[in-house]
């Protein structure tokens, strides 16, 4: 507990408080002013209760953590198998169609190695 001198901000006259009370008066300029006592009062029933809750919210928000951070792992190795398989399945169609003719696809899938290894490089 602080202790500290109070005295009225009109009249700068020395305080007497009663502790009971949430207000005061200055015996000289009459002007009134609401005390703050600046203790928390921390009602203790079903604390058992209170303490269960907030621990299972504790638990809760680490959860959701980690279930973020599992995402954006889950979001990397999709994309890094897209970037690497892509162009595996890509030639897989081209050398299994049966529209283009075996130079054309021997162009079109040398071009698109080429480019995405220049696209990998950078």
């Amino acid at each position: 507990m602080k202790l500290v001198e109070l005295k009225c901000k009109n009249c700068h006259a020395k305080l007497e408080i009663n502790p009971e009370l949430n207000e005061y008066t200055c015996k000289y300029c009459d002007a009134s002013f609401k005390v703050d006592d600046e203790i928390k009062h921390i009602k203790l029933d079903d604390m058992e209760q209170k303490g269960y809750e907030f621990e299972m919210g504790r638990i809760r928000a680490q959860r959701e953590n980690q279930n973020k951070q599992y995402k954006k792992k889950n979001i990397f190795w999709l994309v890094m198998a897209w970037i690497f398989l892509f162009p595996i399945m890509i030639t897989y169609y081209i050398v299994k169609s049966d529209k283009i003719d075996k130079t054309k696809k021997i162009i079109i899938i040398t071009i698109m190695w080429i480019i995405f290894f220049m696209m990998s490089d950078k």
